[in-house]
């Protein structure tokens, strides 16, 4: 089993954008999405617009669900980049279960004072809940303002940078519903509200996909299960995905173990694992 483990806080959240406007006469705002920075209560990505918008009050947005694992649903926010390259709070809007089935939802916001901007994002409210979303279709339209074809894109800021965490793959151990071998930390972490795991499989036997639940050994040597995710059969390509888990209590632990959820799985399987707290 290749194994290298790092730790960083993270929070970001995988997009595509859509084709149908939610109205023809509004004007579909074209951009990039760039790597996580920090936004509100944690980091997300956010979509670098191709022109400035200036005077808005009015900005519809289109989106569905296409995949999640975890708790996503209830209130979020809507921020956007000022053009001094702040970030603010313009609107809220909510997520609800019934999304789940992959429908298209339309918000439309009017805002009782002009907001002009260069990038948008978007925020769960609370901080706390673990979740990993897939946007099937996410798109921003311009009902009223204008757009700065002159203004120069914006570059896409640096890379989050976090603690890496140092230790060593440990022998196996009883974990869950099984023998798992944990990685043990140099350093204890204490209070992480936030944690991003990008596994990448290198290969496999037997089929090792469908649900896995993360372990941490607390202060005491306790294993507690602090998240859920799913490990899915187009991996097998050898594709990075990211996790993201929030939590609403924070933890504080010493050892990392990565444990499948059914006990009765026939698979071997070797990845390479990097944890951002």
């Amino acid at each position: 089993m290749k194994k290298y483990v790092s730790v960083l806080a993270l929070f970001c959240i995988l997009f595509s954008l859509c084709a149908a406007p939610a109205s023809a006469a509004d004007t579909a705002l074209t951009g990039s999405w760039h790597d996580a920075e920090p936004i509100h209560n944690g980091l997300s990505c956010a979509l670098y617009l191709d022109q400035t918008v200036k005077n808005c009050t009015e900005l519809t947005l289109d989106l569905s669900i296409w995949e999640y694992t975890g708790a996503p649903f209830g209130n979020w926010y809507l921020y956007a980049k000022d053009l001094k390259d702040n970030w603010d709070h313009i609107a809220d809007f909510k997520l609800e279960k019934d999304m789940a089935d992959g429908h298209m939802e339309t918000y439309t916001f009017r805002f009782k004072q002009p907001q002009s901007f260069k990038a948008l994002a978007l925020c769960m409210r609370d901080k706390g809940n673990y979740f990993n979303i897939t946007w099937n279709d996410l798109a921003f339209y311009l009902g009223a303002g204008e757009q700065n074809g002159s203004t120069k894109p914006t570059p896409a800021p640096s890379a989050a940078q976090g603690q890496l965490l140092s230790g060593w793959w440990g022998d196996q151990e009883p974990i869950h519903n099984g023998t798992y071998e944990p990685f043990n930390l140099n350093s204890k972490m204490t209070d992480c509200t936030d944690l991003s795991m990008t596994l990448t499989i290198v290969e496999y036997t037997g089929y090792p996909f469908g649900n896995w639940y993360l372990y941490a050994k607390d202060l005491k040597g306790n294993w507690n299960h602090i998240g859920e995710f799913r490990i899915e059969k187009d991996q097998a390509d050898g594709s990075p995905r990211t996790y993201d888990f929030h939590f609403k209590q924070p933890q504080s632990f010493k050892a990392l173990a990565i444990c499948v959820r059914d006990k009765g799985s026939q698979f071997s399987l070797t990845w390479d694992i990097d944890f951002y707290g």
